[in-house]
C-alpha cells in the first residue's frame, strides 16, 4: 500500500455535510445532518482489507449510522459497509471495523466514507479517524 501513514485523521479529509469541531480538546469531524462524507484523495488501496473507524456519539441510542466505503465518489464503487454507534455509550470512544474489497489496480484513488443516519436517529456522530489495515 502507498499510505504514508496507516492512520487517516478525519480532520485531514475533504468533506460534505460534516462540521469541524473540538471534542474534549480533540479536533474531530461531526455529522449532525442525515448524511455526510469524508474523502481522502491520492490513496492506493492495494493490500488494504479493512478500516477501523474511531468515533464517538453524543447520546446512547438503539439506532446507529450506516457507513459505506466508496471509490472515487460518494456514489462510487462500493468497497464495504457497516453500521456503527448502535447501542454505543454516550461520549465513550468507539472503534468499528469496516471490511474492504481492495482496489487491486495499484492506482491511487479517492476513498470516500459515506455516513447515513438510521432513521429516526437524532444522534450526532463524531469521527476522529480511520486506521487502514492490511
Amino acid at each position: 500500500a502507498l499510505l504514508r501513514s496507516p492512520f487517516l485523521a478525519a480532520t485531514d479529509g475533504k468533506t460534505s455535510g460534516v462540521a469541524s469541531r473540538k471534542l474534549n480538546g480533540t479536533a474531530v469531524k461531526t455529522i449532525s445532518s442525515d448524511s455526510g462524507w469524508i474523502a481522502f484523495p491520492g490513496i492506493s488501496l492495494q493490500d488494504i482489507h479493512a478500516a477501523e473507524i474511531q468515533f464517538k456519539t453524543d447520546t446512547s441510542s438503539a439506532r446507529g449510522w450506516h457507513v459505506a466505503a466508496r471509490l472515487d465518489g460518494a456514489d462510487g464503487t462500493l468497497l464495504g459497509e457497516t453500521v456503527i454507534g448502535k447501542g454505543h455509550a454516550s461520549g465513550a470512544p468507539g472503534v468499528a471495523t469496516i471490511k474492504l474489497n481492495p482496489a487491486a489496480d495499484g492506482a491511487t484513488h479517492t476513498l470516500y466514507f459515506v455516513f447515513t443516519r438510521e432513521q429516526p436517529e437524532k444522534n450526532n456522530l463524531s469521527v476522529m479517524g480511520f486506521l487502514m489495515k492490511e
